[in-house]
């Protein structure tokens, strides 16, 4: 709002100036009018760059761009080891480890643990929690964890789920689509 009472006293200034020729009191007047034109665009810009839509909308753009990074490095990987398919399955699990994913930051995982951090998890539980939260599936969560099996998966995350129930948590585990949703009641 400060800024319309400054477009307005600018307006006003404008309209209290004594100018000789009509012809340069509309162009004087079309400047000022231009120029706060400009700084309204700025204002507006400087706003919108602040708010937490914004800021929100950025982070996730982040996020992507983080994870073409990753298929990018796999589709180079494909070509560099087209023919070791040995070498190139070690390439791959090296990319897929948790600690590669934080550090490329793939999942959003400081968030997560800023909304989820009143569970009682300990570092690792937290991590996993997130992991199924962001839609990985068990056989998914077993490459990045490096689990021959993926029924390994299904035990980590019952006593996980064991761990949150008894606190106060209500849990919706759709086994379709391998999601975990738990609201505090």
């Amino acid at each position: 709002m400060r800024g319309t009472k400054r477009a307005e006293l600018a307006i006003n200034l404008v309209a209290g100036m004594i100018i000789i020729s009509d012809r340069l009191e509309l162009v004087t007047l079309l400047v000022v009018l231009f120029f706060i034109y400009l700084y309204h665009l700025v204002w507006i810009r400087r706003s919108i760059h602040r708010s937490p839509v914004y800021l929100r909308l950025r982070h996730i753009q982040q996020l992507a761009d983080n994870r073409l990074e990753l298929l990018r490095t796999i589709a180079e990987l494909t070509y560099a080891y087209g023919s070791n398919k040995e070498g190139f399955y070690q390439k791959v699990c090296e990319a897929m480890r948790l600690s590669e994913l934080k550090r490329r930051q793939i999942i959003d995982f400081e968030t997560f643990k800023q909304s989820h951090g009143h569970l009682p998890l300990k570092k690792k539980e937290l991590d996993f929690y997130c992991l199924l939260d962001a839609g990985f599936s068990h056989r998914e969560l077993s490459a990045i964890y490096g689990y021959s099996h993926f029924r390994s998966i299904y035990t980590k995350k019952t006593r996980l789920l064991q761990k949150i129930k008894p606190n106060g948590h209500s849990i919706d585990v759709d086994e379709d689509t391998e999601s975990v949703d738990v609201d505090a009641d």
